[in-house]
């Protein structure tokens, strides 16, 4: 039944054919061969080849894409490889070889089949790992190959494949790029969590549905690697964001505001913003004649002994500091950060300093007694004003400051200046008690500042909410209540009965504001004013500040 039979093999390269021949190429090439397949002759068996046969693989390179074996045709890829749809291992196939030679095989189970043979015993070594099983026996194998070729379903790894999955890879590494800075690292994680699910799930539907065999691993790391390496520059980005923002406000703010920002710097609008701040303004009064007892040195160490204190206390309150202005210190709430209770917690600032300057004036009273000499005793005055103003960095292209600018700031000063007028340690603005009721306040005056027009209300500062709930207090604000009643009225003989009665009864601390209403009581009352107005002008200031 054997014949020998010329094949023609169509589309052999020419340089292939004359290096494995030896002999001059040529586009046809005969050579004998015996084929027998499914029990049929057949005649030839035809391969066939892109840019010889008239098909093309996008006409780049030469290669096999087809093998005819009678009426069926084999697609292959370019190397004239098949690709297997392996299935797991199915007993059904299987017929022992004793119950053929024992003659038991029923003649339907083998009639019109094609018989492999083959082994399966496991020490004969034909066992062999395919995708889907880690052991099948070779005979299989074979068996599942001709089962493929005799249904005709194929898996098809199409030409246009690989540079489909190269154009894939660079737009999904090009498309996380430009998406992981512009979302959050969580909505980052799931986006590219999907992006892989995705691939999979395309790869799995190609094969299990039309047979193709499209690769998801190479766009799957373009995802991995890229969504990797930009969370390492976002991660490194954000920190150097932080430490700039440390760098930034370290020296302004307490260190809770400034890991707050480094959190969330979007919070810091830079170039000005418009809020309502709280600002302070601190000066130390007769600051000449201290500077004219010391030399540079011990003038140097008294300033950073005062001011560091005096910052230590602004900053635990959550306030910034905005600027040192030689012994004068000024500083603002509610920016950068939002501080609902920033007028409150500016007055507790207030209050603090002034138990640290009773803390500093002791020490150097001890130091000065050491070396036998005495301490005048240091005194400063604050102003607390409350408003809209304008805060962010300020200054020139070559250095600025985070600062703030408004008319509030310009009331501050003016407060810290009359301080030194109403003999009082802390006067604030009415909008600044209004925030902060809860704290022990006494009304000081009315008055006009310069550059204003309309009045303000000023007080005194005298205690925190405990002091305010104290019995003392109530009786104090009651007769200085009604003294400034009766000084308002034009009663002025009443005011200054009631203003040394308030001495008496306030805390000594107080003395001097109720002393100076006293006097202007008594001045008044021995003079009265033919047109009286219970509105005090101060301008010119007691210390004319511009800022």
């Amino acid at each position: 039944m054997n014949a020998t039979r010329q094949i023609r093999i169509v589309g052999v390269v020419k340089d292939a054919a004359q290096r494995n021949y030896g002999r001059p190429a040529a586009d046809e090439m005969y050579i004998p061969f015996r084929q027998y397949v499914f029990g049929v002759f057949m005649s030839t068996i035809v391969v066939r080849a892109s840019n010889a046969s008239g098909q093309s693989a996008f006409g780049a390179h030469s290669g096999v894409n087809t093998i005819k074996v009678g009426e069926l045709e084999i697609p292959t890829d370019a190397r004239a490889e098949m690709r297997v749809r392996y299935t797991p291992s199915e007993p059904g196939r299987f017929v022992p070889a004793w119950k053929v030679l024992a003659g038991t095989v029923d003649r339907n189970d083998i009639a019109g089949r094609v018989v492999v043979l083959g082994v399966s015993a496991a020490g004969l070594a034909d066992q062999r790992a395919t995708p889907v099983d880690p052991s099948v026996p070779g005979a299989e194998i074979h068996a599942q190959v001709l089962e493929q070729m005799i249904a005709g379903t194929w898996l098809a790894r199409p030409d246009w494949a690989a540079g489909a999955e190269l154009v894939l890879t660079l737009l999904l590494a090009l498309a996380v790029a430009l998406a992981l800075p512009r979302v959050n690292a969580l909505a980052s994680a799931v986006g590219a969590s999907l992006v892989l699910a995705a691939l999979a799930w395309a790869s799995w539907q190609a094969f299990s549905a039309h047979g193709m065999l499209l690769d998801p691993i190479a766009p799957g790391l373009s995802v991995a690697l890229t969504y990797g390496k930009n969370m390492v520059w976002l991660y490194r980005d954000e920190q150097q964001r932080r430490r700039l923002v440390r760098e930034a406000f370290g020296r302004y703010v307490s260190p809770a505001v400034v890991a707050r920002l480094a959190e969330d710097p979007s919070r810091l609008v830079l170039g000005g913003e418009s809020r309502v701040l709280t600002i302070m303004f601190c000066d130390v009064r007769g600051f000449t004649a201290i500077a004219e007892r010391l030399d540079p040195q011990g003038l140097t160490r008294f300033m950073n002994e005062y001011l560091t204190p005096m910052t230590d206390a602004v900053l635990a309150q959550g306030g910034t500091i905005d600027k040192y202005i030689g012994d004068a210190l000024m500083a603002f709430w509610n920016a950068p950060l939002d501080d609902v209770d920033h007028a409150r917690h500016a007055a507790r600032a207030a209050l603090a300093m002034v138990d640290e300057l009773v803390s500093l004036n002791r020490r150097w009273r001890e130091r000065a007694e050491s070396f036998g000499a005495s301490h005048p005793g240091v005194r400063f005055g604050i102003g607390l004003a409350t408003g809209e103003c304008c805060v962010g960095n300020f200054g020139s292209i070559h250095r600025f400051d985070y600062s703030v600018l408004g008319d509030h700031v310009n009331l501050a000063s003016r407060l810290e200046a009359a301080t030194k007028l109403y003999a009082v340690d802390i006067l604030a603005a009415e909008a600044t008690r209004e925030l902060a009721p809860d704290l022990a306040w006494l009304e000081v005056d009315t008055v006009r500042v310069k550059g204003k027009s309309e009045v303000t209300r000023i007080y005194a500062l005298a205690g925190d909410a405990r002091e305010r709930q104290s019995a003392a207090f109530a009786a104090l604000a009651d007769i200085h209540e009604s003294m400034l009643t009766a000084y308002r009225s034009g009663n002025f003989a009443s005011a200054a009965a009631l203003a040394s009665q308030a001495c008496g009864v306030a805390p000594p601390r107080l003395h001097e504001l109720y002393g100076f209403y006293e006097c202007r009581c008594r001045r008044l009352a021995q003079a009265p004013p033919a047109a009286w107005s219970p509105v005090s002008d101060l301008s010119p200031p007691a210390v004319p500040v511009d800022i």
